[in-house]
């Protein structure tokens, strides 16, 4: 028999592991470094994405190189976005 009612939502399970994009100095496509950092809950008041898919923009790679809001960072240790 088919069910009409609502489907229960099931909670997704986190992700073995996260990826992220750190750059920890200034240059071309090759500073850039995929590291898998440690794995964090999130509190009460945040939430958890598994991100598909993502892009960049003119921001993200000026910064990479050195240029516009590079001179904003304190540290070369960060992750674009």
């Amino acid at each position: 028999m088919l069910s009409l009612g609502k489907k229960k939502r099931q909670r997704a399970a986190t992700p073995a592991r996260m990826q992220a994009v750190v750059i920890e100095q200034f240059g071309g496509p090759e500073v850039l470094k995929l590291q898998t950092p440690a794995a964090q809950q999130p509190s009460h008041e945040e939430v958890l994405l598994r991100v598909a898919a993502v892009g960049i923009n003119p921001v993200d790679w000026k910064t990479r190189n050195g240029q516009g809001v590079a001179r904003q960072i304190k540290g070369l240790r960060f992750v674009p976005g």
